[in-house]
């Protein structure tokens, strides 16, 4: 899913990181992507709640949080990331 964010294929990222979250729906980075991706695509709602989904499993989680784990040499592709999570109120 994360991969396919990153090639900008938002349904493919999306029907993987729903996949995953049948398996696992304790997975934080699949819900966080989730929240990212809808963000991105001015999905409000949907990012919203995906958003608060993994800030139920990871209530500590925030920018700082955020810019480590997921450390890009590109930091064009980190702002967008990052403005997404911010969109969505991921962090």
């Amino acid at each position: 899913g994360h991969a396919y964010y990153l090639l900008r294929r938002y349904s493919e990222a999306t029907a993987t990181l729903k996949r995953l979250l049948t398996r696992n729906p304790d997975y934080m980075p699949a819900h966080g992507f989730l929240a990212i991706i809808n963000g991105e695509l001015g999905r409000q709602d949907e990012a919203q709640t995906a958003g608060e989904s993994a800030l139920q499993i990871s209530p500590a989680l925030s920018l700082d949080i955020l810019q480590q784990r997921l450390p890009y040499k590109d930091p064009a592709v980190l702002a967008r990331v990052i403005s997404a999570a911010q969109k969505s109120g991921l962090v």
